[in-house]
């Protein structure tokens, strides 16, 4: 499935985030006084701090995520040294090592 082209950037990722709708609206709700060249600039200066707050909103910061999953994982081989680690706590462990890897990527 090819993804929708704006401007020649491919947006298929982000399709179902509703990212292209919301910049739309940003777009058009941005009001700047000027000739066509400083608003267009004006306009792509604050689609950038939208875009920002957006992406944390919705991603977080990665580098905050990556560390809790660490943490959980140690915290889970702890109980594995121990030898108190149940099926429920294996699984666990697995899972947030597919998650950390995919963060990682």
């Amino acid at each position: 499935m090819k993804g929708q082209h704006h401007g020649g950037l491919n947006l298929r990722g982000f399709q179902n985030l509703n990212l292209i709708g919301e910049i739309e609206k940003w777009w058009s709700a941005f009001d700047f006084q000027g000739s066509p060249s400083l608003v267009w600039w004006l306009k792509m200066k604050a689609l950038k701090v939208k875009l920002k707050k957006w992406n944390e909103e919705i991603f977080g910061r990665l580098d905050k995520q990556i560390q809790e999953l660490s943490e959980e994982i140690q915290a889970i081989e702890l109980g594995e040294e121990a030898g108190v680690l149940t099926d429920e706590m294996k699984l666990k462990k697995e899972n947030l090592n597919v998650e950390l890897k995919e963060k990682l990527r």
